[in-house]
């Protein structure tokens, strides 16, 4: 009978809480090593030169919109991924140029009109003031043009743009695949370290600090500040076991996860980048031939 309301009231809530927090650390890792290997992936391509060379402020924001995409399933193939991706690239051209405009015509109006006001306020001001006015209107005009010209360059100076996002996605594809390989096994690791070692190793030190306290109590004559020191100490021995016991959960789905993710990595960078590095040297190579 006293068995029933200590499995209602502490076993379950204890086994459902290890749960979710298993299946939380699965979550968090396959994100976070989802990002690193997919962004190393990308600078790896530049690296090697194979097909167009992506602009180093876009990246974060293409490996979060992949991982934002197949987390909520909102792409059923790879072309949806694509266009995902793509719409993303070019998003973040057009701020960052839109950011550069701004900051440009920012510097170009305070250099000829806030800086200088202040030296010659009473000379020339209102002529400041007007040729301030005047080359933010120019610099405005200039840098919608070189906006647009810029914007193009970006995106349209490589006509390798798609394949590229191709691979990406199907590496993305493959790589999200191969992080949830190990969804499942949060489960076992939870029952593993926190349900059956988690019991096992908590009456293990209760028993450790009980007989030690008998044995100092039994054996000696322990003052009071003696006794206070042998409770502190046992509190700090079941404390850091406890603090230890905790973080094996995590540790363990974290290498699980990262052994997954870069066993994929490792293998598309020594067999599939070559190969496309190869077929990308094949193709100019043909174009020379041709033009001679």
């Amino acid at each position: 009978m006293v068995y029933m309301p200590v499995k209602r009231y502490i076993i379950k809530p204890w086994t459902r809480f290890a749960y979710r927090r298993g299946k939380y650390f699965t979550k968090y890792y396959i994100g976070m090593y989802f990002r690193k290997y997919l962004k190393k992936y990308i600078k790896k391509r530049d690296k090697m030169s194979v097909g167009c060379k992506f602009h180093e402020f876009a990246i974060d924001h293409l490996v979060d919109a992949a991982l934002t995409a197949l987390e909520k399933k909102t792409v059923e193939t790879e072309e949806d991924l694509i266009e995902v991706l793509l719409e993303t690239y070019r998003s973040r051209v057009q701020d960052h140029l839109e950011e550069m405009t701004m900051t440009h015509r920012r510097i170009t109006a305070c250099g000829y009109g806030c800086c200088l006001k202040v030296d010659y306020q009473e000379r020339f001001g209102f002529a400041l003031q007007r040729k301030a006015k005047e080359v933010a209107a120019d610099s405005d005009a200039e840098s919608d043009a070189d906006s647009d010209d810029d914007l193009e360059a970006a995106l349209k100076s490589n006509d390798t743009i798609e394949d590229s996002m191709r691979d990406i996605a199907l590496y993305a594809i493959g790589l999200y695949k191969k992080a949830l390989t190990n969804k499942g096994h949060d489960h076992g690791k939870t029952k593993e370290y926190w349900l059956e070692r988690g019991p096992r190793q908590a009456i293990t030190m209760l028993i450790y600090a009980a007989f030690s306290f008998i044995i100092n109590e039994t054996l000696g004559a322990p003052a009071p500040k003696d006794r206070l020191k042998a409770i502190i100490v046992a509190g700090a021995a079941i404390c850091i076991a406890a603090f230890m016991l905790y973080y094996r959960l995590p540790d363990s789905i974290n290498s699980a996860v990262l052994r997954s993710c870069h066993d994929w990595y490792v293998m598309n960078k020594k067999k599939r980048l070559p190969k496309l590095l190869k077929k990308q040297l094949g193709e100019v190579v043909s174009e020379l031939e041709g033009t001679i």
